[in-house]
């Protein structure tokens, strides 16, 4: 599997923060495409973390560590997203969230999981060329 497929997932997940909610379809959606997006990011570190072999590509390079840590994220990420829209959809209910915080919510949240599983694959060894 291309390891840039939980990225372009997550960033799909953050554009269910655009569509109307009717009937909690925004809810659904944040949570059905972060899940996605946790899912086929252990799937991309799968091989990596039973073989040992490395992935690499451009400026993205798993190793088995690297492997370890996205897995965990990807799991406390999915774990995460399931509190938060019981979250959500309680606060709508009781009306403590607004329409606007959820949308927020729904865009950012899939955003922040992209950027943690990003730096969690970055090459390390491009920053020794960076700094002085």
């Amino acid at each position: 599997m291309h390891p840039a497929i939980p990225g372009i997932i997550a960033i799909l997940s953050a554009a269910s923060g655009f569509l109307p909610d009717v009937n909690g379809m925004r809810r659904r959606a944040l949570g059905v495409g972060s899940m996605i997006a946790s899912v086929t990011a252990i799937l991309v570190v799968a091989p990596v973390l039973f073989s040992g072999t490395p992935l690499v590509w451009g400026p993205i390079l798993i190793d088995r560590f690297g492997a370890y840590v996205i897995c965990l994220i990807a799991l406390v990420a999915g774990l995460a997203v399931l509190a938060g829209v019981h979250y959500l959809d309680h606060g709508r209910k009781e009306g403590s969230v607004t329409a606007s915080g959820e949308r927020i919510f729904c865009i950012f949240f899939p955003l922040f999981l992209l950027s943690m599983l990003t730096v969690a694959a970055a090459d390390n060894l491009a920053l020794i060329w960076i700094a002085p």
